[in-house]
């Protein structure tokens, strides 16, 4: 099994002894601004956060998305036809994004949206991220709004995505902030 402990908002010190801080499902509340700075300070310093689906500015949902970054070790065994009708929940794969970063250390890893995805796109040309990694500092955090939570153990490409990520986020060296004169 994976050691874990709970961190309690105000309460637990979230430091680099632990490899790993998630936030799952539905669980950021309105009191966790009070705790942003010392989950920023443990990201910028190379700690290693994913979010899991949380309440979405952009709600939509949709049974298909598309792979932006192939090769991703988080998408490792993944292709793109997995993105498509996910078991139970009617095939939804997602309920929300975030509109794709334009600047930043940003990459979306599976994206929505668009005009160029035919009948499934949103009636838009906007490009939402549903998989988005982000490099703060020297740490990475992965944003997933793919409904993965509840699907753990029970749908096989939701259940090898969230492994994936996991293993990712444990296994990446710390991020060396790159800097570039000229």
């Amino acid at each position: 099994g994976i050691k874990y402990r709970k961190y309690v908002l105000g309460k637990t010190k979230l430091d680099n002894s632990v490899d790993l801080f998630i936030i799952g499902y539905y669980s950021i509340d309105m009191d966790i601004d009070d705790d942003m700075q010392a989950i920023d300070g443990y990201i910028v310093k190379g700690g290693k956060m994913l979010i899991l689906e949380q309440p979405a500015v952009n709600r939509m949902s949709r049974s298909i998305a598309f792979v932006a970054a192939s090769g991703h070790p988080a998408l490792k065994g993944i292709s793109q036809d997995r993105f498509y009708l996910w078991s139970g929940m009617s095939g939804e794969i997602f309920s929300g994004g975030v509109l794709l970063p334009v600047k930043g250390r940003h990459r979306s890893l599976v994206t929505v949206g668009g005009i160029g995805h035919g009948a499934m796109s949103l009636a838009s040309d906007k490009i939402y991220s549903v998989l988005l990694e982000k490099i703060k500092g020297n740490g990475v955090i992965l944003n997933c709004y793919l409904n993965v939570s509840r699907r753990y153990g029970k749908d096989p490409e939701s259940t090898k995505l969230v492994n994936n990520m996991i293993e990712y986020l444990v296994t990446l060296p710390k991020q060396k902030e790159k800097r570039v004169g000229y």
